[in-house]
């Protein structure tokens, strides 16, 4: 409770209401307008092809009209999946910090299903300090992904991209994609995963669930349901829960199968590229370390020694004057 009113001190105070009318402090210290879906919309129309409007594209829109003093509502979406079940929770934020995304854990995740065993993220700034603490406190294991490698945590990297996919499909208009958000989380909830032959729902509460459109048009399974006597229902849902771990069991078979499937398929369009401790390297340049020659920069730098090759498929790299690295590389970052 402490923490909370912290947090919602801390959030107080990126607000001001003058008279009526709310405003967001920017981190230059404008003040901007917080607008509903509606004005926001008659904003960025006005903005982009309006009287003095020049038609410009997305990042110089939204950034004209975040210097003209407009606040239009959440930009980010914070998503956490169970990687046996595919269940996923997630939630949007306007700004994404380590308090909230520590109070999403606690609400989301930990207040709902119990406290995790392990914790994968990327090392991003917002999954550090809170989120080290909350670890601590409640003994999980935190795993932080290698840079530029999102393998690392394929199965919420899936489920980003399907519920982008989902949300893409649903939205009118892309102001209200966060209204959108319940709606594609469901779908993609209820929708079938190739990886575990069953629906997340299905894996979590051992029945699938009933959609609108069954109730609209019926269906024999509401029809029958309805003719039960509500103490028959109640031991038919109770052998359902019972099946449930033999299904579970069935269903980590199948994703077992379905993995050794996957890496053969992989292998066989793959070549592999064995490395070797005192080998002589290059390293890959990504994209956000900023280099003056723009374009026209080298997509390697090197060359490096290997001094020790881990499990987890990264190197210990070293350069020639025998300085270490201070954090391992991907072995699909480096070429002889």
């Amino acid at each position: 409770m402490t923490k909370d009113k912290r947090a919602l001190r801390q959030l107080i105070a990126s607000f001001v209401i003058c008279g009526e009318t709310l405003y967001r402090r920017s981190a230059d210290g404008m003040l901007l307008l917080c607008l509903d879906r509606t004005s926001a919309d008659r904003v960025m129309r006005e903005v982009h092809a309006g009287v003095c409007g020049p038609h410009m594209g997305g990042h110089m829109l939204a950034r004209k009209i975040m210097r003209t003093g407009y606040f239009c509502g959440h930009e980010f979406i914070l998503v956490a999946i169970d990687y046996f079940t595919k269940w996923v929770e997630v939630a949007s934020y306007a700004r994404l910090t380590s308090t909230g995304v520590a109070s999403f854990i606690r609400s989301h995740i930990i207040c709902r299903y119990g406290v995790s065993h392990e914790l994968i993220s990327d090392k991003g700034v917002h999954f550090r300090v809170e989120i080290n603490a909350l670890v601590q406190r409640y003994g999980i294991q935190h795993h932080r992904s290698s840079a530029y490698r999102p393998q690392t945590n394929r199965a919420v990297e899936a489920a980003n991209k399907n519920i982008k996919r989902i949300l893409r499909r649903m939205v009118e208009t892309s102001r209200d994609w966060s209204e959108k958000l319940p709606f594609a989380l469901w779908a993609y909830r209820t929708s079938f995963r190739t990886s575990t032959g069953a629906t997340p729902y299905s894996l979590v509460y051992g029945m699938e669930t009933v959609l609108p459109v069954e109730i609209e048009m019926g269906s024999l399974r509401v029809a029958s349901e309805q003719q039960i006597p509500e103490a028959n229902w109640a031991q038919a849902r109770f052998d359902q829960l019972n099946l449930l771990d033999e299904k579970r069991l069935r269903v980590a078979d199948h994703v077992r199968a379905y993995q050794r499937k996957m890496a053969h398929a992989f292998k066989k369009r793959v070549k592999p590229r064995p490395l070797q401790i005192g080998d002589l390297v290059l390293k890959v340049i990504r994209g956000l370390i900023r280099y003056p020659k723009g374009k026209f920069k080298p997509n390697w730098n090197g060359p490096y020694f290997i001094r020790e090759l881990t499990l987890e498929d990264t190197a210990w790299l070293m350069d020639l004057d025998g300085n270490q690295f201070s954090e391992p590389t991907n072995e699909d970052q480096l070429a002889h």
